[in-house]
């Protein structure tokens, strides 16, 4: 399928700390959608948080990957 992800132009200002929190981490497609456009308005990724990392699903690894910090609190195979 096909998805969209929008973020207010005015709604992180450059150079501001951001932390991206969501529920759960799979893929990681929607964390570094919501990091790209973070980065887009200038905003600086402090670090991802999430409730649930679904460990086969890789997506906390992509995101460690591509050099950003990572917390979860339950984890699944």
């Amino acid at each position: 399928g096909l998805a969209a992800m929008e973020v207010q132009k005015d709604s992180i200002l450059p150079g501001q700390k951001v932390v991206i929190a969501d529920d759960v981490i799979a893929s990681g497609g929607t964390a570094l959608a919501a990091a790209k456009l973070v980065q887009g308005l200038g905003g600086i990724i402090v670090g991802f948080v999430f409730m649930i990392n679904l460990k086969n699903l890789g997506g906390a690894c992509k995101l460690t990957d591509n050099g950003f910090k990572v917390e979860y609190i339950f984890e699944y195979e």
